[in-house]
């Protein structure tokens, strides 16, 4: 069999850079990877390079690392001048096993590269589902929540999500209890898990973060980051402008103050306030009787 090199001015050549551009891209890896195999099984490296790479992280096809093998030596075999230093990766993992992929080091808390090109592809998958929900009208409320069920990692009966929201990962890793109540403009920073307990309302522009940059300068400069997950109790009010940093746990029924900033751990039933947070008070009997001020509550009317 005559096998074409990477550089061949063919057909074959150009299919397989327009199967990259029109599905790879896009995240469409097993359209991708079936048309590749097809050239590859021709005899063309580069499609033979590109099916090694796709067994090799289990795109379009489960995971093989024999296989993947397989394709990339044929491919160098054939003049594929990416396949040799692809090959010598893979022959390492195969001594020594698999290193951690981005999802595992995403929720492990582990530095990792936010701009990796396999990152971006499944992300802005991601966002573009959180665009559809912030163009979406207020009275398209069955169609808002079919999204949030698409978008979420959970979402419980009666959540209600004002919009514009906006998330890093689109709300892939945010989990909701039932009848969260997310005000106008709320920020989750997604790249890690966010949990928010049942009856738990967010306030206009509350931020919840899950990722953090290492503050040496040259980690920074490479795009590394680490996340660390966020949760919120049941039935907690977090005031206008609140911001969470990554890894805060705030206990059940506590009451967070507009614009607090909240760097530790907050506990269950208590009123916090400041930046950084602290404890003002517990929830007592005052706030029994008194909802504001020297309002009192009419039980009676309740």
């Amino acid at each position: 069999m005559n096998h074409l090199n990477h550089y061949d001015d063919c057909p074959q050549l150009r299919q397989v850079d327009e199967l990259i551009k029109n599905y790879y891209q896009k995240g469409d890896y097993e359209i991708c990877f079936q048309g590749c195999l097809e050239l590859a099984e021709q005899g063309y490296a580069l499609a033979e390079c590109q099916v090694g790479y796709f067994y090799f992280m289990g795109q379009g096809t489960p995971a093989d690392l024999d296989k993947a093998l397989y394709w990339t030596r044929r491919a160098a075999e054939h003049g594929d001048p990416d396949a040799p230093g692809n090959l010598a990766e893979m022959e390492q993992i195969q001594k020594e096993g698999y290193p951690m992929d981005f999802r595992e080091k995403m929720h492990s808390g582990a530095l990792y590269q936010c701009m990796d090109e396999a990152i971006l592809v499944e992300q802005f998958q991601c966002l573009d589902k959180l665009y559809e929900y912030n163009q979406t009208r207020p009275s398209q409320q069955k169609e808002r929540f079919a999204l949030l069920k698409e978008m979420l990692a959970e979402v419980g009966e009666g959540c209600y999500v004002e919009a514009p929201l906006h998330a890093n990962w689109g709300g892939h890793h945010v989990h909701f209890g039932k009848y969260v109540y997310c005000n106008f403009n709320c920020t989750f920073v997604d790249d890690t898990h966010i949990y928010v307990g049942d009856y738990t309302e967010l306030g206009p522009n509350v931020v919840i973060a899950t990722a953090g940059h290492p503050i040496l300068p040259e980690l920074r400069e490479k795009t590394y980051q680490y996340n660390a997950p966020v949760r919120v109790g049941r039935n907690c009010w977090l005031g206008a402008g609140v911001i969470v940093v990554p890894g805060v746990t705030i206990g059940d029924n506590t009451v967070v103050g507009a614009g607090s900033v909240v760097t530790k751990d907050l506990p269950s039933n208590v009123v916090a306030v400041g930046n950084p947070c602290r404890v003002l008070r517990e929830i007592n009997e005052h706030d029994r009787e008194y909802y504001f001020k020297d309002r009192k509550i009419d039980w009676e009317q309740l």
